[in-house]
């Protein structure tokens, strides 16, 4: 699986009458053997529990991570968007599909929109601190 096949694998679908979205959350993995594993995120409370999933992943060092998370518009962003962190070759990207959540229609692809910044951002913070509290409970 590639970046594009994860991307063409996420859905916009109706989740109430007139409100589009992403739902539920998914993951892909390609673990060590090149085995792909199917993840989806149903019933989490926050982003932060689909972030440790990733990082209880991550932790194998798989050979690759796809994971994709449903915003709503922020700050100045026009629409809501769907996140998409992969990772590979040990290197983290993101991405983001935003949407209109009246109709479901997919905007292009975006690499530079500021509420890109500040999620990747977030989560890059988050997983720094994670990683460093697990080296430390291990100690």
């Amino acid at each position: 699986m590639n970046i594009n096949d994860f991307i063409n694998f996420i859905q916009i679908t109706e989740q109430s009458k007139g409100i589009f979205g992403h739902y539920p959350f998914c993951m892909v993995v390609e673990n060590k053997k090149n085995e792909l594993e199917f993840i989806c995120l149903t019933g989490l409370d926050s982003v932060t529990f689909c972030y440790d999933i990733f990082i209880r992943w991550l932790i194998d060092r798989p050979n690759k991570i796809f994971l994709s998370i449903d915003f709503p518009k922020i700050l100045n962003a026009k629409n809501d968007f769907v996140l998409i962190h992969h990772y590979e070759n040990e290197k983290f990207n993101f991405l983001s599909i935003p949407y209109c959540n009246k109709t479901g229609e997919r905007f292009p692809i975006e690499k530079n929109e500021i509420y890109l910044d500040i999620t990747s951002n977030q989560f890059k913070k988050y997983l720094a601190y994670t990683l460093k509290k697990i080296r430390i409970h291990k100690l």
